[in-house]
């Protein structure tokens, strides 16, 4: 049940991408000033803007797919901080981009999927719990090839390694921040008897546990 919420929520948030790519397309008109200038006023509309614009419909697909797997596990395995690090993670971002980037146009959600990335990856670093560093090792092998992107490539001057690199940071910062967030603990059945399952220790019976019962009395049937 988790994971199809999660999946759901990450769908949700995924959405407004998509439309505003169809959006993009159908008007025929290039978006980009409504991306991050740094350090200009009019630019800073872009820290609300510009992770919901992009160049071309490859562009908006190579960031939506991670992004929707993120979201997806940041739901799924830290429920309690995914709203406050996705938000921190959007805007975040967007400022760091408008202080710190080279004077151009910023565009895509490509910084807040780093900055995803780097949040599950560094919680396993700084929790070091068995299911943080699960985690953590499965982002590394999903996404380890995206470490490149955070320096700037010769042969492509016009992708924002800014937004890449700054995002990874927030992210970093997030999974230090909560890094003393308690694990969460699911009631589940198995075998018809009502077990606690702990991510990090597995299943243990609640037959030694102290609970609160609520009797409900059986209704006479009626002849």
């Amino acid at each position: 049940m988790r994971l199809s919420r999660s999946f759901l929520l990450s769908l949700l948030l995924t959405a407004p991408f998509v439309l505003l790519g169809l959006l993009q397309w159908l008007s025929g008109y290039n978006w980009a000033r409504l991306g991050i200038f740094p350090r200009s006023l009019l630019g800073a509309v872009g820290i609300l803007t510009a992770p919901l614009v992009h160049g071309d419909w490859l562009h908006l697909v190579s960031n939506l797919f991670p992004l929707l797997i993120l979201c997806t596990a940041t739901f799924l395995f830290y429920p309690r901080e995914s709203r406050s690090v996705l938000v921190v993670a959007y805007f975040g971002t967007g400022i760091g981009v408008w202080l710190l980037a080279r004077p151009s146009y910023h565009i895509g959600v490509s910084g807040q999927v780093y900055a995803l990335a780097s949040f599950l990856f560094f919680s396993g670093i700084f929790r070091r719990n068995r299911a943080s560093l699960m985690i953590a090792l499965g982002v590394g092998v999903l996404y380890g090839g995206m470490l490149q992107g955070i320096f700037p490539q010769v042969e492509q001057l016009n992708v924002s390694w800014e937004s890449h690199l700054l995002g990874a940071l927030v992210g970093a910062f997030l999974a230090w921040h909560y890094r003393n967030m308690a694990v969460p603990l699911l009631i589940m059945p198995r075998y018809h008897d009502p077990v606690l399952f702990d991510i990090e220790e597995g299943y243990r019976p609640l037959r030694n546990k102290r609970m609160r019962y609520i009797f409900i009395p059986r209704t006479k049937q009626r002849q």
